[in-house]
């Protein structure tokens, strides 16, 4: 594989911002000289079909429909947001406007058993060469005014198959513990119900510690070069005979495990006491990261904790690894021996690193002072265009009702995500013996604007089929060669904003390019062509004379214009050849590279052979 296969790209994010001088005098009231108030008409023609997310709950089936100005009517449109949106993006991109993001305070959390500085931090080196887990175990209880308690365990690891034997000879039901499937992510209350909720309690021997040989049997790079990998740990045997009382203990299986087959996890946990032990609070900061590493920016929690955080609030005690500092103090908990962590920096570190000013909230740039500014400081600043709905014009086909993942690809996934310095641009991998950045770098800097590319044009959207499951998504698309119009309006625009905004409708004039929207769009849905319908231009001066369709070209030339004084070389920068390359159907890469990874185990190895997203651009 010549590239990561990705359904994006992105335009890389400029150390440069502009700040237009005019931004102070923006006013509702009080007009500009060169000043433009009226409306231009677009029509968004779909060159493959498209879908818009219409308004209602979820779970109600009319979200599964196409928007609609009146929800039942079938009175089809494009919502001015999405428009708008689609808009602003583009002049954000091409006037080098700042990358403003929501939650960059937010550190992000990740378990990579393929990054040496997450490894060494969740292990150590003994002097046989064996690695060995720094992790402690324990039950985590939850206190009457919400504080933390955590009373320390032993632990011993214990095969799938074992279990899997133990559990057909105890019961006489056979089980499966180790399968994974798309729609059968294995989690971990997906193993405890297979358990059929019976005793999790058990008699075992808990074993000697000891280095257990863990060499490849198919002689993968890593284990090529540490012929003598060993994992130091307790190792259970004797499963409802021995002598020892401990809890069944499980956790996600990320992989299909089948005997013999190495890098999938096949074993367990089995807690049982530590004598002595007396609980201990855990301090409210690590209580606080735990939580931040299993949860979305949004404090969406993720499977694992849901399910783990329910059985908390019950009054149940919840098995969890734990780190202790040198001094004894409990440093940071997680679900899993080898849990995840929290980066070092957050997200708005990576943004920062570029220039400041992109997290500043003043001064403005173009965008903000077109399209307007909310916030609760002294900057806020109402919007200079408005986008009524598009209405359909035609005839509109429904299509089939389609069912698939329309999840957001992960942030966390910084060969694509984090701008990689040491790269051969040839192969599109991490030169020598240089690492990725992440966010535990100090100087890891954001990759750019995620865009997605356009498809060729005849090629056909290839959403998969997932079915019904708690992460499809299920939308009803329209035909291609539906066609929507309406009006934008516009107040008190400067000539040169008037023709930013006329440049991101047609690309600069480039009529072979297109846009994509809709939610559907990384398959290759929502594909449009943009066009100013010159009869309808109803665009005036402040001295009340009229705009002509030549007049945009010349207001368009003015904002190119105004570009390369303040960014040299702005028409060839990397920053326009990457955005105009990725609205152009004629350098969208092949099929098997618009793909996403194919699930944990490719994801992994393009993360070992320090493979780096290829910028849209370069030739494959």
């Amino acid at each position: 594989m010549t590239t990561i296969p990705s359904r994006y790209n992105f335009v890389p994010l400029s150390d440069q911002i502009f700040f237009p001088d005019w931004a102070a005098q923006v006013s509702q009231d009080v007009p500009f000289t060169d000043g433009i108030c009226g409306s231009l008409r677009i029509c968004i023609t779909a060159e493959s079909p498209i879908y818009i997310r219409n308004g209602g709950a979820e779970q109600d089936e009319v979200h599964e429909q196409f928007f609609q100005v009146l929800p039942g009517t079938k009175q089809y449109a494009i919502n001015g947001s999405t428009v708008k949106g689609m808009l602003r993006n583009i002049i954000e991109i091409a006037s080098f406007a700042k990358l403003r993001q929501e939650k960059t305070d937010h550190h992000l959390s990740y378990r990579d058993l393929y990054y040496g500085k997450y490894t060494s931090r969740l292990t150590d080196t003994t002097s046989t060469g064996a690695r060995v887990p720094r992790a402690q175990a324990g039950w985590l209880t939850e206190g009457e005014n919400g504080e933390w308690h955590l009373k320390p365990c032993r632990f011993s690891r214990v095969e799938l198959k074992d279990l899997e034997e133990y559990y057909s000879d105890k019961y006489g039901i056979p089980i499966d513990l180790h399968s994974h499937t798309r729609e059968t992510k294995n989690t971990a209350d997906e193993k405890y119900n297979k358990w059929q909720l019976r005793y999790l309690d058990i008699m075992f021997d808990p074993g000697p510690l000891k280095d257990e040989k863990h060499d490849c049997n198919y002689q993968c790079g890593y284990c090529r070069d540490n012929p003598t990998l060993t994992l130091k740990y307790r190792k259970a045997a004797n499963l409802g005979t021995g002598e020892t009382r401990g809890r069944i203990v499980m956790t996600g299986q990320p992989a299909t495990w089948e005997p013999g087959r190495r890098h999938v996890k096949h074993m367990e946990f089995i807690f049982y006491p530590l004598p002595g032990a007396s609980r201990e609070e855990i301090p409210l900061s690590v209580k606080e990261n735990f939580i931040a590493a299993h949860s979305s920016a949004t404090g969406k929690a993720n499977a694992e904790w849901r399910y783990w955080r329910s059985k908390l609030e019950q009054g149940r005690a919840v098995p969890v690894f734990y780190h202790k500092d040198n001094s004894g103090n409990i440093l940071e908990m997680g679900l899993a021996m080898m849990f995840r962590v929290l980066y070092r920096h957050p997200v708005g570190r990576l943004i920062e690193n570029r220039n400041p000013a992109h997290l500043a909230d003043f001064p403005l740039d173009l965008a903000e002072t077109m399209f307007g500014r909310t916030g609760d400081d002294a900057h806020s600043l109402r919007g200079r265009v408005s986008i009524e709905p598009l209405l359909v014009q035609d005839q509109a086909q429904e299509l089939d009702r389609k069912t698939t993942i329309l999840g957001s690809p992960r942030l966390s996934y910084y060969p694509n995500y984090i701008e990689q310095p040491h790269v051969d641009r040839s192969t599109w991998k991490i030169q020598g013996e240089y690492e990725y950045k992440t966010c535990e770098d100090e100087d890891a800097k954001a990759r750019g604007w995620k865009r997605y590319p356009v498809p060729q044009a005849d090629a056909t959207p290839d959403a998969p089929d997932t079915g019904d499951s708690r992460s499809s998504t299920s939308f009803i698309p329209l035909a291609e060669d539906v066609r929507f119009c309406g009006d934008i309006h516009i107040h008190n625009l400067r000539t040169a904003e008037l023709g930013a905004l006329v440049w991101a409708l047609t690309w600069g004039g480039e009529d072979d390019k297109r846009h994509n929207i809709g939610m559907a769009k990384p398959y290759g849905y929502g594909v449009i062509r943009v066009e100013i319908i010159e009869q309808d231009l109803a665009l005036h001066t402040m001295d009340g004379n009229s705009v002509s369709f030549e007049n945009l070209a010349q207001y368009m030339q003015q904002f190119a214009a105004l570009m390369q004084s303040e960014i040299p070389a702005w028409e060839d920068s990397e920053q326009i050849t990457e955005l105009l390359a990725m609205a152009d159907p004629e350098r969208s890469w092949d099929h098997d590279r618009r793909q996403y990874p194919q699930g944990p185990r490719q994801f992994a190895s393009l993360k070992k052979n320090k493979k780096v997203l290829r910028r849209h651009s370069a030739s494959i």
